[in-house]
């Protein structure tokens, strides 16, 4: 919610180029590097059970990409991947889901 709201509010006040770049610094120039890493490290009181950094948001946007069904090209241009085997490596194999649908559907009791 925090994003969605930074992008519906804040986001245009704060742009004096123009940029495709999501998070603008308060000079009005897309945001890079450290000033990303501070931002994430602010904001990690709000969701104390994750550790948040960097990397892991990218991490997590890339696979949640591929579990919604968007197809591997498409994810692996976003994500700046020059192999394809890259952005495969973010595929879960939910292991989990399985489980649980093999246990509903046949119990071993």
């Amino acid at each position: 919610m925090l994003i969605y709201r930074y992008l519906l509010a804040y986001r245009a006040r704060f742009i004096k180029q123009e940029t495709e770049a999501l998070i603008i610094s308060g000079r009005g120039a897309a945001e890079l590097g450290e000033g990303i890493h501070y931002l994430v490290t602010t904001f990690r009181k709000v969701i104390p059970t994750k550790k948040l950094i960097p990397m892991t948001i990218r991490q997590s946007v890339i696979a949640n990409k591929l579990k919604a069904g968007q197809g591997l090209r498409h994810v692996q241009a976003f994500a700046g991947h020059r192999q394809p085997s890259s952005t495969e490596a973010y595929r879960t194999n939910n292991l989990e889901v399985l489980r649980t649908a093999v246990a509903k559907c046949h119990p071993l009791k």
